[in-house]
């Protein structure tokens, strides 16, 4: 599955959407479930502490796309990514500076970054 978003940890997920941040954070998860839902948005586990603040691209699988038209890709991910920015507007995201996490326990500093594609296999 392909993914438009950011990698990030659940705690900077927290602090992006001005949640509180909690170890035990079934009533939190719910919290941001619901806030991200409204925009087609979700917050999914991607590995160990690595979560992905974004959506799944549902026109793009690896299993059952095997040859697509460039063009047709090329606009299936400007409209995911303008989904995805301005879906994170509404909902007050601050994504003027933090840390993404390509791989868990490794964060990387990042200011204003435009959204990833993310491959979860």
């Amino acid at each position: 599955m392909f993914y438009v978003g950011y990698p990030v940890s659940y705690k900077t997920a927290c602090e992006i959407l001005n949640e509180p941040y909690v170890v035990r954070f079934e009533k939190i998860y719910d919290s941001i479930k619901t806030r991200l839902g409204e925009y087609g948005l979700e917050l999914c586990s991607y590995e160990d502490d690595v979560w992905i603040l974004g959506t799944a691209i549902r026109e793009l699988t690896l299993h059952t796309n095997k040859y697509m038209n460039l063009d047709d890709v090329l606009e299936i991910l400007k409209f995911y990514k303008t989904k995805v920015s301005n879906g994170l507007k509404m909902v007050g995201a601050d994504l003027s500076m933090f840390d993404i996490q390509m791989t868990p326990g490794e964060p990387i500093k990042v200011y204003k970054p435009k959204p990833f594609i993310i491959i979860k296999s």
